[in-house]
C-alpha cells in the first residue's frame, strides 16, 4: 500500500497546521479549550502543548482511518483528512485566541474548509 501524492499533500497540510499552532503557542492561553457543547461553551481543557499535540494526532488518525477504509479514493481521503483537521484546528485555535461569537466562528471555520476545497482541486488538477 503506497502513498499517493494526495496522501503526501494531506500529511504535509496536517504537519503545516501543527507548525502554525506551534508558532501561535505564545498567544494561546496555557489551558486550551478542546471540546465544546452544542452551545459552543467549552467543557474540556488541556495544557497548550497537549492540545496542539492532540490536534496533530487527530489529523494523523483521521488520515490513517481514511487510508485504510477508502483505499481506492486517494483524493477523497486526503480531502476529508485535511478538511477535518482544518475545521478542528480552526475552531480550537480561533476560540482560544478570543474569537468566541458562534456566527463568526462558524463562518471562519467554513471559510477555512472552503480554502481547503480550493487547494484540493488545485492539487488534484496537478
Amino acid at each position: 500500500m503506497g502513498l499517493t501524492r494526495y496522501d503526501l499533500f494531506a500529511l504535509a497540510s496536517i504537519l503545516t497546521l501543527y507548525l502554525i499552532g506551534q508558532s501561535l503557542a505564545g498567544r494561546l492561553p496555557s489551558r486550551l479549550a478542546i471540546h465544546f457543547g452544542l452551545n459552543l461553551k467549552p467543557d474540556s481543557f488541556v495544557s497548550r502543548q497537549v492540545g496542539l499535540g492532540l490536534m496533530l494526532g487527530v489529523g494523523l488518525w483521521t488520515w490513517f482511518i481514511a487510508l485504510v477504509t477508502a483505499r481506492p479514493f486517494a483524493s477523497l481521503r486526503a480531502f476529508l483528512a485535511v478538511c477535518l483537521t482544518l475545521t478542528l484546528f480552526g475552531t480550537i485555535v480561533l476560540w482560544n485566541l478570543g474569537l468566541r461569537k458562534p456566527g463568526a466562528l462558524l463562518s471562519t471555520t467554513c471559510a477555512v474548509s472552503f480554502v481547503a476545497r480550493i487547494v484540493y482541486l488545485f492539487v488534484r488538477g496537478c
